[in-house]
């Protein structure tokens, strides 16, 4: 009798030795309970209940091209505008000395599957133009524009931009800069717009700053995607987001994305998880660092999703070292599920507090005190540029395009 007590005991004991096991073996890249950060390339243990998500502030050996190979992220091409912009040296060298101090706006139109869908049946159709009632429309960026019809055309007129582009699985998409709208015409406002066959669009230059809109245009999942900003040459860093959006499991997910600096070059990474906390409340989490993994921020915010549950948007904030908020963020998503193979999109954009805006300091009127640069622009301490501290060489936008404002 007091053999068998003790292989019982023993029992246990093995059962709760190997269970602590299969647990410690899973806590370096699972969240505890749903699994929700496995698909993040940060390591760690991740939650939505979790403070600050499981993210910390360290630094990640991670560098943004083993970042955009894990997430698959469509190329953003930079092109060699004298083959497409319009062919007036003269005017465009005019154009440019007057634009010092004036404010730029920008749009990012992504059209297509947002949501990589490989069983659609038959490529759309998208070609079509840019065009606003301004002096000038520039290319900036094109995003992915590799299937064989994809051509951005020549310039004909200084502001309208003219394109083919066929999408079938996947997306295409352009990043364009308006300068100097036209006065307004008995009564009716410049607007910029966007038309093609599917789907055309239209807005009022005044509202584009903070634009955030997501279209479906028909039965196949074609969506199309928006976002504007408005870049006044004095006001502190700005950029845009883009990434991918996938769901989980019914909880929720991951989230992913190059973080891109005014002069449109990536100069970052955020990564973190989505989903609904034990209150009910939708809340992300994440981590914003260099293009090199070096620490810039901890991200925390809530997302809306639309009604029928596709995508919808989100907003948020980063603080740094010392918990000072140091800018904000927020834009569209597309969501899919990922064991399906398949990535949702994300695309946003981001600010930097300006100096005392919104608890850019610790409240005491010092500086951070971390040595990092935090997003704003300066230097990291290791003596190397991240690329995110360069002018942005905009014509008249000035200030560093990496964060922050320039000192």
């Amino acid at each position: 009798m007091l053999t068998m007590k003790t292989s019982w005991k023993r029992w246990i004991a093995i059962l709760f030795a190997a269970l602590l096991a299969a647990a410690c073996s899973g806590a370096g890249t699972n969240a505890e309970d749903d699994g929700e950060g496995e698909d993040l390339i940060f390591p760690g243990s991740y939650g939505v209940d979790k403070e600050d998500g499981g993210f910390s502030m360290e630094d990640e050996d991670v560098t943004l091209a083993e970042f955009e190979a894990k997430y698959q992220l469509a190329p953003e091409v930079e092109i060699e505008l004298d083959d497409f912009v319009y062919e007036d040296a003269e005017a465009e060298t005019g154009l440019m000395g007057r634009l010092a101090g004036e404010p730029a706006y920008y749009l990012r139109f992504i059209w297509g599957q947002l949501r990589f869908d490989p069983n659609v049946p038959e490529p759309t159709d998208w070609s079509g133009k840019i065009s606003a009632d301004a002096e000038k429309v520039r290319v900036l960026r094109l995003i992915r524009f590799d299937g064989e019809g994809d051509v951005l055309l020549p310039q004909e007129e200084p502001n309208v931009v003219s394109f083919t582009s066929y999408t079938q699985p996947h997306n295409d998409g352009m990043l364009v800069r308006i300068v100097r709208p036209l006065a307004s015409e008995e009564g009716v406002e410049p607007a910029a717009s966007f038309e093609t066959e599917p789907f055309s669009v239209s807005y009022p230059l005044a509202e584009i700053d903070d634009l955030r809109e997501l279209y479906t245009v028909d039965d196949y999942g074609n969506q199309v995607g928006v976002i504007g900003f408005v870049r006044d040459p004095h006001a502190c860093a700005s950029g845009y987001l883009a990434g991918v959006f996938m769901r989980k499991n019914e909880k929720g997910g991951v989230f992913a994305g190059r973080w891109h600096g005014v002069d449109h070059r990536p100069s970052g990474m955020l990564a973190g998880i989505w989903g609904e906390d034990a209150q009910g409340n939708r809340v992300m989490f994440g981590k914003y660092t260099s293009a090199r993994g070096q620490f810039r921020g901890l991200i925390k915010g809530a997302y809306v999703p639309n009604d029928d549950k596709t995508g919808g948007t989100f907003e948020a904030h980063w603080v740094n070292r010392s918990r000072a908020r140091r800018g904000e963020l927020g834009g569209v998503y597309t969501v899919a599920d990922s064991e399906q193979g398949r990535m949702g999109s994300l695309q946003g954009r981001w600010r930097t507090f300006c100096h005392g805006e919104d608890n850019s300091q610790n409240g005491d009127g010092s500086p951070d005190g971390d040595g990092q640069a935090d997003g704003d622009g300066q230097a990291d301490g290791d003596g190397q540029a991240d690329g995110d501290g360069q002018a942005d060489g905009d014509g008249g936008n000035g200030g560093s395009d990496g964060g922050g404002p320039a000192e």
